[in-house]
């Protein structure tokens, strides 16, 4: 069960506009830690747009670090906060 803030799922009147989301993932240069869960199934819950999450992390190869932690969910705060902590020092140590 998703114990995500039900506020996700409230419909927004403006417009994703793709192209220029994707314009501003290419331009960070920062160090980056994508985080998701280990039972996630990724890709399958993107349904049609899955390319555009494969298109946003390519877009951070360079200074993307992927660390997956034994959640079923995106919501790792909630279900597993001590490995999501762990995973953020360790990226942060370098």
């Amino acid at each position: 069960m998703l114990r995500a803030d039900p506020a996700h799922k409230i419909v927004n009147a403006t417009l994703y506009r793709y192209e220029e989301a994707l314009a501003c993932w290419k331009r960070v240069s920062a160090p980056v830690l994508w985080v998701e869960g280990e039972e996630w199934d990724t890709l399958k819950s993107y349904g049609p747009n899955a390319g555009q999450l494969v298109e946003r992390r390519a877009a951070l190869s360079a200074s993307c670090s992927t660390s997956r932690s034994r959640s079923r969910a995106t919501c790792c705060t909630t279900i597993s906060p001590e490995a999501l902590a762990g995973a953020i020092e360790a990226f942060l140590a370098g």
